[in-house]
């Protein structure tokens, strides 16, 4: 105990270190590739976030698109790139697909 007391500051420095790594950790939901699309008229970040989101939840797609993009509102113009989550929509390597046929 008084190791502690002598070294508050190296204590209090471990204990943010792991605090730090903790929400690391925590909120740490994987790799996540990104890729960029064109926007073009009409489209809104809810349109947008229907068409890529795949099974995240739109509101949670969307929130993601506007950090990574430093977007403080809604507001979205044609002609301009955004960087968004890439999302497999079926969540199956394309390896693996296969198209049916009738021959054998």
């Amino acid at each position: 105990m008084n190791w502690f007391k002598k070294n508050q500051y190296i204590t209090l420095l471990f204990g943010v270190c792991m605090a730090f790594t903790m929400i690391f950790v925590i909120t740490n939901s994987g790799n996540t590739s990104y890729k960029e699309i064109e926007i073009h008229n009409g489209d809104t970040l809810l349109s947008l976030a229907n068409k890529y989101s795949g099974k995240m939840a739109d509101h949670e797609w969307i929130e993601m698109v506007r950090n990574e993009n430093n977007i403080i509102d809604d507001t979205i113009y044609a002609g301009h790139t955004l960087v968004v989550p890439e999302h497999d929509i079926l969540n199956v390597p394309n390896s693996v697909v296969e198209v049916a046929s009738d021959k054998k």
